[in-house]
């Protein structure tokens, strides 16, 4: 849960009941990205906090039996990235989607984690003295921040180094990756 207090009247309001779990709130702090456990996964919710009424239901994808999370609004609230996963990191078959939406709750691009190998692969032989691990099965894939209203952070870390990643900068709408 959240609790909010205004300062002006002494008044402290409930911004998120007691099962929501946090993910994030926008740099102007008007919008709250947060989970709720469903049956098979979470439900991935934004809500604008000026305006009463219900949050918006992102749907998470069939697939994301491990929840949703990871949320980051853009620096003018256009857009909020967020990461989803399924698999078991046990079991070898553990991967992550990289969502981005429009905050009416309109999917502008779907990245799954091996769309960043090529990138990443690159990166890793480049670096000689002190190399990065090998990217691959297993990368885990997660939003870092925005650079601007179109240009977004993926911190990618291997199973191997998981101390020791790699960011790549990804547009949101032509899903160029550098």
């Amino acid at each position: 849960g959240l609790s909010y207090l205004d300062l002006a009247s002494g008044t402290i309001y409930e911004a998120l009941y007691a099962d929501a779990n946090f993910s994030s709130l926008s740099q102007d702090q008007m919008w709250i990205a947060y989970t709720t456990r469903g049956d098979s996964g979470s439900n991935f919710f934004i809500h604008n906090l000026s305006v009463l009424g219900e949050p918006v239901l992102i749907p998470t994808l069939p697939e994301s039996d491990r929840g949703a999370g990871d949320g980051l609004f853009s620096p003018s609230n256009k857009y909020i990235v967020w990461r989803e996963a399924q698999g078991s990191l046990m079991d070898g078959n553990f991967h992550s989607t990289i969502r981005v939406a429009t905050l009416d709750g309109q999917i502008v691009n779907n990245f799954v984690d091996t769309m960043f190998y090529d990138v990443l692969q690159p990166q890793a032989v480049q670096t000689s003295k002190n190399p990065l691990p090998q990217f691959g099965e297993g990368t885990q894939v997660s939003p870092a921040g925005w650079l601007n209203d179109k240009t977004f952070l993926v911190q990618a870390t291997s199973p191997e180094k998981p101390y020791d990643g790699a960011l790549v900068k990804v547009n949101v709408l032509t899903g160029e990756m550098t």
